[in-house]
């Protein structure tokens, strides 16, 4: 699980939403921007609309899977980025395994990852 700090707070929000650069996958979608200040962790966000999955306990649990590996991998991030993770379609019929190498790949496009 991530950590609060390691959270995108509701007043920032729209400002990455509206300035972030996009990168898109087949089942995500990243808005990306630099912080001010480089050396302060990454932060995160993970959204899923309810066209996706209609029920609380399908979105929570795929914001669960989704930060998990953002929480395993968090060593290799790079710091100074805000990140919102935008979940495209029904991810609850993928294996874990598929949806975490599409979520790293797409974040290495996106040169979030230490090589």
């Amino acid at each position: 699980m991530l950590p609060k700090a390691s959270r995108i707070k509701k007043a920032d929000f729209p400002a990455l939403i509206k300035t972030g650069r996009n990168l898109s996958s087949e089942n995500f979608s990243l808005k990306f921007s630099p912080l001010l200040d480089s050396h302060h962790i990454s932060l995160f966000s993970v959204v899923i609309s309810k066209k996706i999955t209609k029920t609380a306990v399908g979105r929570n649990k795929l914001k669960r899977r989704t930060r998990y590996v953002l929480s395993k991998n968090f060593a290799k991030l790079k710091m100074g980025y805000q990140v919102a993770i935008f979940l495209q379609t029904d991810l609850l019929k993928i294996s874990y395994p598929n949806l975490e190498r599409e979520l790293l790949t797409l974040l290495t496009k996106a040169r979030l990852v230490h090589a």
